[in-house]
């Protein structure tokens, strides 16, 4: 899953489009075939509150975001 804050979505669709065209394109059709594309509702606050959740999730090995994605793509 590809998550964009909304600042990514208040620039136009065409760049969303255009990011979703280019991983098509330059990725192994196998690889990207489930590949989801969303905006977050966290607003300007997703990046930074993804970012610290991968680094405590690595510094407390609690294994939470790797499960998270594990229940996201079945």
């Amino acid at each position: 899953m590809v998550i964009f804050d909304k600042r990514m979505a208040l620039s136009g669709g065409f760049f969303l489009e255009e990011i979703r065209q280019v991983i098509r394109r330059q990725t192994l059709r196998f690889a990207t075939a489930s590949l989801k594309f969303a905006v977050s509702p966290l607003g300007e606050e997703a990046g930074p509150l993804g970012a610290a959740t991968l680094i405590l999730d690595e510094f407390f090995q609690t294994g939470l975001v790797r499960h998270f994605s594990e229940e996201e793509n079945g």
